[in-house]
């Protein structure tokens, strides 16, 4: 029988992506590829880490986490480059690709101390190298919205949700280096790609891709956060600061692409 803490992960975590998917759904391709790079995967992971092993676990898989969104934007990159057909296997060919080269990225990383400096450093040097590499990727808007059925959503919810609780449940094993690490995984990110690429097309993927970078610049700073607060005021006033930072953040690149948008119009 599953525990009721288990439980509660489960449907919490169910309710949140669900959350995000009402929302990225029926806003502009571009932007849902921005929102994927929200830190939902990470709030879950940590408001759970930080209750069952406390909060300097925290702190620490927090500081681990951000050098760990190399993983992640190696993952974008190969599935990208696995994917680029029609072909109907193309959602398998590019998560097969990807995710070895996510788990060999994040294997590398694990053998480096990381200051918090010098992981927002990196990962900074790697979200903008990644923006420009994705850069040349034409964009692609939904002319024709496909309604996502009640099995797509619970789909991107249950495989969020399965690596959330696995994550979470492994990370008194694992220890807080590798529990940070493996926060890098692409636990809303993988989901969400897969039902845009089947529901649509590896077009309608690649524009979430080109975009994703830049979504995980609040993902840093929610991270960072986390990883400076926690300790001093604890996990829950930490997340909500650490949420309020990623928000800030997601509101100047909101801006920004308005802006940008009514100059091209």
């Amino acid at each position: 029988m599953i525990s009721s803490l288990i439980f509660g992960k489960l449907l919490t975590t169910i309710a949140l992506v669900l959350g995000l998917s009402w929302v990225a759904e029926r806003v502009d391709t571009r932007l849902a590829g921005i929102l994927s790079g929200m830190p939902l995967g990470s709030l879950l992971v940590l408001i759970f880490v930080g209750h069952d092993l406390g909060v300097e676990f925290a702190a620490e898989s927090a500081l681990y986490g951000i050098p760990a969104l190399v993983g992640t934007l190696t993952f974008a990159g190969v599935y990208y480059l696995g994917s680029r057909t029609r072909h109907v296997l193309g959602p398998l060919f590019g998560t097969l690709a990807g995710l070895p080269c996510y788990m060999a990225v994040a294997y590398t990383l694990s053998q480096f101390d990381f200051s918090l400096g010098g992981g927002i450093l990196l990962t900074s040097i790697c979200i903008v190298l990644a923006a420009r590499l994705f850069s040349p990727i034409p964009q692609e808007r939904v002319m024709q919205r496909v309604r996502l059925t009640f099995w797509h959503l619970i789909f991107r919810a249950g495989m969020a949700a399965f690596f959330v609780i696995a994550i979470t449940e492994l990370a008194g094993a694992v220890g807080s280096r590798w529990a940070g690490l493996l926060m890098g995984f692409p636990i809303t990110f993988l989901p969400f790609l897969l039902i845009i690429h089947i529901t649509y097309s590896h077009k309608h993927a690649h524009t979430v891709i080109r975009n994703f970078p830049v979504g995980l610049g609040g993902l840093v700073c929610y991270l960072a956060l986390i990883n400076t607060t926690v300790v001093s005021v604890g996990i829950n006033f930490s997340i909500l600061i650490g949420l309020s930072g990623s928000l800030a953040y997601l509101a100047v690149i909101g801006y920004i692409f308005n802006r940008r948008q009514k100059g091209v119009n």
